[in-house]
């Protein structure tokens, strides 16, 4: 069995990541979600890295789209199309990053500290791997 705290970052991350830009539709990015079998994507335009989108964070377009079909109908607006979101509109900005050689025990208390469930790794500012929670429970369990 391997030793929890003498892993690295780099050890445990998946490589290669699958990203998004802030452009793309969210129907794209569930069709990528599935084509990948991943569930967060770190998004990147023009080569930086600028927010992050999980699945979950998919769970606010009932509310969104709720809300402004609401607000149009307060405002003497019927018949409007649907709203469309982009990546931008959803993606979390402040992301959670980390080094290859970051030791694994912090990178699973920035997790629990951040109160988020991916932490991204990145290399002279280029993103090279990407940790998920359940990365971590698995080698735990």
């Amino acid at each position: 069995m391997l030793n929890f705290s003498s892993l690295l970052a780099q050890d445990v991350m998946s490589s290669p990541v699958f990203a998004t830009s802030p452009e793309s539709s969210v129907d794209q990015l569930e069709q990528d979600f599935v084509q990948h079998d991943v569930s967060a994507m770190p998004v990147v335009h023009h080569g930086k890295i600028v927010g992050i989108i999980s699945r979950s964070d998919l769970m606010l377009l009932p509310v969104l789209s709720a809300a402004i079909e609401a607000c149009a109908l307060a405002a003497g607006i019927s018949g409007e199309p649907k709203p469309t979101f982009r990546v931008c509109d959803l993606m979390k900005c402040d992301v959670v990053q980390c080094v290859p050689e970051t030791e694994l025990p912090k990178v699973a208390a920035d997790m629990v500290h951040r109160h988020v469930h991916h932490i991204v790794v990145v290399r002279n500012d280029e993103v090279v791997g990407i940790i998920s929670s359940l990365d971590i429970v698995e080698l735990l369990v």
